[in-house]
């Protein structure tokens, strides 16, 4: 199939506004300035819902933030004919939803609703919003320790990552699965094939800053990575 690229974005220039408002830690101005927006289609709607339901995720109220992003999602899913840009939307809703799980440490649910979430960005989303998706399962696997689990999804996830279109998207994701490949390999005593992730994932992390800068540090915390592969590793030797 021929999948979009990147992760779905605001339909209007002011929804990417408020968007950009909350990633800024701006919840409150975002809640503000999305109360003004009144009319347009559906999507448009159903974006206001899931950007104010994250905007009181920041801001801390997490049970309306919750509700506004379920409502979102149900108006989506129970939509006739839903279009490729709404099922994305409602994979976001899906992701934040897990999120409010996982911090309320209920692991099962919360990759329950990632699973969701992995079937819309499979169906609809492109390979960096299925790579988003197989992180956030992994990060779930991981708190209920089932390691074996945590390493078949990033092993998915590698492949998703390759298939990313634009280097500098392709090459974080890469590191960040092979990061977290060599937590989990050598959290599975498998220290020779947790090395070797490390290693790569140094790699990318690298191909990353030459990209990007070193203000994010990913090349520090890969080293400290490598380091804990070692050190884990020579205590198993002991």
């Amino acid at each position: 199939m021929n999948r979009p690229d990147g992760i779905v974005t605001p339909p209007t220039q002011e929804l990417q506004a408020a968007q950009d408002m909350i990633n800024n830690g701006q919840s409150e101005q975002a809640l503000s300035r999305l109360g003004n927006q009144s009319g347009g289609e559906f999507l448009e709607h159903r974006w206001r819902d899931y950007l104010s339901g994250t905007a009181y995720f920041t801001a801390k109220d997490l049970e309306k933030g919750f509700g506004l992003l379920n409502g979102c999602y149900e108006k989506i899913k129970s939509r006739p004919e839903s279009t490729s840009e709404e099922l994305r939307l409602a994979g976001l809703c899906l992701k934040k939803m897990g999120w409010y799980y996982r911090k309320a440490k209920d692991y099962t649910k919360a990759f329950t609703y990632h699973s969701y979430r992995l079937h819309y960005a499979l169906d609809t989303g492109s390979p960096l919003e299925v790579h988003d998706a197989l992180i956030s399962l992994d990060v779930d696997a991981y708190f209920m320790k089932e390691g074996a689990l945590s390493e078949r999804i990033l092993k998915q996830s590698i492949r998703f990552g390759e298939q990313v279109a634009d280097k500098k998207l392709r090459v974080m994701a890469l590191g960040t699965s092979f990061n977290n490949l060599g937590g989990t390999l050598y959290g599975n005593k498998k220290f020779a094939e947790a090395e070797s992730a490390i290693l790569q994932s140094l790699k990318h992390w690298q191909s990353y800053e030459d990209l990007a800068g070193t203000k994010e540090n990913r090349v520090v915390w890969a080293y400290f990575g490598i380091g804990d592969v070692y050190e884990n590793w020579a205590k198993h030797l002991k």
